[in-house]
């Protein structure tokens, strides 16, 4: 994996958005393609991550797989949590989460300039409604 998306992940995995946010350029965007959600701007992103990080304070990112050129990099992941707090429609009632992704980063002068994370709504949906 790039230094940069070691970085991010260490920042993911140690709770840490405003590490995680430190390293996109100032108006960098993530794009959730599922839900459609776009965040510009590392306020927004902080913002959004940091609302994650609450609901899910153990969530965990394990890289899978990933491929990396000169303009960027995409990785395959695994996160798990225990959702402790609400999380948009989902109530917190301890459910576990085990999900697969895969995220491109787009990534130049060493910040990223955007990211683009792929997931399964569905899965996601049928593991938090669950008690």
């Amino acid at each position: 994996m790039s230094i940069i998306g070691e970085r991010l992940y260490e920042a993911y995995n140690n709770g840490d958005a405003d590490a995680a946010v430190a390293l996109y350029v100032e108006n960098g965007t993530n794009c959730e393609v599922a839900t459609g959600r776009v965040a510009e701007g590392r306020k927004a992103i902080r913002d959004g991550l940091s609302g994650f990080l609450k609901a899910i304070p153990d969530a965990r990112w394990e890289p899978e797989h990933h491929i990396a050129n000169d303009g960027g990099e995409a990785i395959a992941y695994r996160l798990t949590g225990t959702l402790t707090e609400q999380l948009g429609p989902f109530e917190a009632r301890g459910q576990k989460g085990d999900l697969r992704g895969v995220q491109f980063l787009k990534i130049a002068g060493g910040e990223i300039i955007a990211s683009d994370d792929y997931y399964d709504t569905g899965s996601l949906a049928a593991q938090l409604e669950t008690s």
